[in-house]
């Protein structure tokens, strides 16, 4: 159901801060609405090809709050927008606050949940079940102690930045100051390492009301030791919808009330252990893996419309999620995700071939021929992301291959850059509850 009129928003001026290939997505929903766009972002047009989409655009860094003010009124801004990062929300927010404009998160709200700590605290509280954490101060003073093997992190830094696993307790201390060294707090955190099915939830909040837009299980890729596991696979539904539902939806209420959220959306990431959803992180934005395609080819919501709607307007308008969002899609879905490994990036083959395969209805392309990718077990290694969906899993599992089978990647020595992605066979057709994951391990 549509609540807001497009005509409402025509002819409004929208500045966004960034200009990353995500952001293009917000350009492109803003311009179909009529809204006139303008970004800004310190990089230049290869590194933020929104500035190029764009009616216009500006070099003012995301992070100078003055600069960026000033840049508002200077354009006439009727609203300001950012999402998919972390380290550009308080940013926004402030920008917001400065020129009394609508932004769907506080300031306590962003605080609470971009520290993984924090946003641990809060689920406790309200019985939510979190990955335990490792005392700080025992690992650094007593590591051989410690449940090997452990992953330590920044309390506050995204994209896996800053992100080590630890098999013995020579690793610890150089892990640590890794972990320092991508906090902006100055803090890190420390937890037993889990291998286990993983699930990624994508929820929506309007005017009060939780929904569950979307839910999928992860497939990780664990060739680079030491480092976090990368996704490679996002399948939808998650076969733990019936899980969510029984068990946390009333919990994930009771904290969305106590945070005082009115409007916007966020995902939470987790586990699945001894059949229950076990949480470690939550992003209250839009996700960069781009969730929102699969919700808006299945449901046909646009959340980024929504968001657009509500910078500029303060209604989080367009649809109403009450009878709108069924995250128990009717048709599988698949996020491939292309990773790749250090390098400079030679050649690209395929690629058009990929993007004209009827099961892929959208792409997220973020690297291209000369790049150089220096950070090992992090987002930075993500060649794209395509999204695929079928009228049944086997047709499904069959594009996935056919994908596959058309794209190359090698560097400039001609070896290839790709990493590898998860076996088909073990993917069953059920999406069984009890297949799926190899390893299916309990809390140490």
């Amino acid at each position: 159901m549509t609540l807001v009129a497009p005509d409402f928003l025509e002819g409004k001026r929208l500045l966004l801060l960034g200009g990353t290939p995500l952001m293009c997505h917000v350009v492109r929903k803003a311009r179909e609405l009529g809204v006139y766009t303008i970004v800004t972002d310190y990089y230049d047009e290869h590194r933020a090809p929104a500035k190029v989409e764009a009616e216009e655009a500006y070099a003012v860094s995301t992070l100078n709050v003055p600069g960026l003010v000033d840049l508002a009124r200077t354009v006439r801004a009727d609203g300001v927008f950012t999402g998919y990062s972390d380290i550009t929300l308080l940013p926004c927010r402030a920008v917001c606050d400065a020129l009394r404009l609508p932004f769907y998160a506080s300031r306590t709200q962003l605080e609470q949940t971009l520290n993984k700590r924090r946003f641990k605290a809060l689920c406790r509280k309200h019985g939510i079940p979190v990955v335990p954490d490792i005392d700080p101060v025992q690992l650094r003073e007593q590591p051989q102690q410690a449940p090997y093997p452990v992953i330590i992190k920044p309390a506050d830094s995204y994209s896996s930045r800053g992100i080590s696993v630890c098999a013995t307790p020579a690793e610890v201390a150089p892990a640590i100051e890794r972990a320092l060294s991508y906090s902006g707090s100055g803090e890190f955190i420390a937890e037993p390492y889990i291998e286990a099915d993983d699930v990624y939830l994508y929820l929506t909040v309007q005017d009060g009301i939780l929904s569950l837009s979307a839910m999928a299980d992860r497939l990780m890729n664990t060739e680079q030791p030491g480092f976090a596991p990368q996704p490679m696979g996002y399948l939808f539904p998650s076969r733990y919808i019936d899980n969510w539902f029984a068990r946390l939806v009333q919990p994930m209420r009771s904290l969305v009330a106590d945070l005082g959220l009115r409007n916007g959306t966020f995902f939470v990431q987790g586990f699945v252990l001894d059949g229950t959803i076990t949480l470690f992180e939550m992003g209250l934005r839009l996700s960069g893996g781009a969730g929102y395609l699969p919700i808006a080819q299945e449901n046909g919501i646009d959340q980024v419309k929504m968001h657009v709607a509500y910078a500029l307007t303060g209604q989080f308008a367009g649809w109403d999620l009450r009878t709108a969002d069924n995250p128990r899609f009717k048709r599988p879905h698949c996020v491939l995700v292309i990773l790749l490994r250090n390098g400079i990036i030679g050649r690209i083959g395929g690629w058009e071939q990929v993007c004209a395969h009827s099961a892929v209805y959208a792409t997220l392309r973020l690297r291209d021929e000369g790049d150089v990718l220096t950070e090992a077990g992090t987002l930075n290694q993500v060649f794209a992301r395509i999204y695929l969906c079928a009228a049944d899993k086997h047709r499904l599992l069959v594009a996935i291959a056919q994908v596959r089978a058309l794209l190359s990647i090698t560097d400039i020595e001609g070896a290839s850059m790709m990493l590898g992605s998860f076996s088909l066979d073990a993917v069953p057709l059920s999406w069984d509850l009890q297949q799926l994951s190899p390893t299916r391990r309990t809390l140490p």
